[in-house]
């Protein structure tokens, strides 16, 4: 069925055979250089067409000639110690472009690094070149959420880790950060040896599947971690599947009984939101008449204000805010670059 198509969709298999995908579905953040595949399923007696998405890795996607690198028999300035065998080889990305490649000996714990653009602000460790084990234990630490974070325990177990380890964690995400385009990948998962090109024929193998989901917090007490979450959820989600999945999860009407109406219309803005974003005709038009009695805006706006004591800002907020959002009296104007 490759490289035919099926109404007007053309069905393509050219998969890159050093994807590794058992360890992307742990990416829950911004992957804009981790990137992904359309797969079509084709039911050949009803030609109904069903699709999901599948990450796989972005350094076989560039020309860059410093990826080589990724592979540790590609020595570093200091050959003896790539040769070691207790040596890790990373290569540390700014978009698609390596910028710093790094050795890494746990056991003795040592390091070193070649860097390969002059632009401190794209390297792994900026101006600094002599490095030692703590400042390579603060990199990682850095590329993490901070051990603070409310909901840390939570975010550990979503990722599958009994407790904060910084470098066990960057190897769940790629230390991919909302902030910036920069992100790590490790020789050790690529396995270019071992790694078969991945059959998309078998739908039926779930390992290969990414099954991403909707965060709803219904027990958030706080709105903004309430909306944060939810859009770093649905940031690699097709739009069909995440307007299915609010609707579906019952969370619309479970917040309304529980008077919590900016939450629920929240929901029914971002379903309306993708809905006409994408023309899915998907939209929710059962609460078109609720409207929250003062617009809600987000702390940013709120604490501008404060500070600089003039509200204009507020205006300035609503003038750019989406308008599926200030039908219901709130502010939301960031939904892609949501931290």
């Amino acid at each position: 069925m490759y490289g035919k198509e099926y109404n007007g969709i053309s069905i393509d298999k050219k998969l890159n055979k050093y994807a590794c995908i058992e360890n992307n579905k742990y990416f829950a953040v911004s992957l804009n250089y981790v990137f992904s595949y359309q797969i079509y399923y084709i039911d050949l007696c009803t030609y109904d067409i069903t699709f999901e998405y599948i990450f796989v890795h972005a350094i076989d996607y560039t020309s860059d000639v410093n990826k080589k690198y990724i592979k540790k028999s590609v020595s570093l300035d200091d050959a003896e110690f790539s040769k070691r065998t207790t040596v890790d080889r990373i290569l540390f990305f700014n978009k698609d472009k390596v910028t710093t490649a790094i050795d890494v000996d746990g056991v003795n714990e040592e390091i070193r690094i070649k860097n390969f653009i002059d632009t401190n602000i794209f390297r792994a460790f900026g101006v600094n070149e002599n490095l030692n084990w703590k400042d390579y234990l603060e990199f990682l630490e850095d590329r993490c959420v901070p051990r603070t974070r409310y909901n840390i325990r939570k975010i550990l177990r979503d990722l599958g880790l009994d407790c904060y380890d910084a470098e066990e964690y960057v190897k769940k995400t790629h230390a991919r950060s909302y902030d910036d385009r920069q992100w790590i990948s490790f020789e050790k998962e690529m396995k270019f040896d071992e790694c078969e090109p991945l059959d998309i024929s078998n739908n039926n193998d779930k390992d290969k599947k990414m099954n991403y989901k909707v965060i709803i917090d219904v027990d958030c007490d706080d709105f903004e971690i309430f909306k944060s979450d939810l859009c770093q959820s649905i940031k690699n989600m097709n739009s069909i599947e995440v307007i299915n999945q609010i609707k579906e999860s019952g969370c619309i009407e479970l917040l309304l009984n529980k008077n919590e109406d900016v939450k629920a219309l929240y929901l029914v803005a971002m379903i309306n939101y993708l809905s006409n974003k994408y023309n899915l005709d998907m939209n929710i038009h059962d609460y078109d008449n609720f409207k929250l009695e003062r617009m809600v805006y987000p702390r940013s706006v709120l604490f501008k204000c404060a500070i600089m004591r003039d509200d204009k800002y507020k205006q300035e907020a609503i003038n750019h805010a989406e308008k599926e959002f200030l039908q219901f009296n709130i502010y939301e104007g960031e939904i892609e670059r949501v931290a």
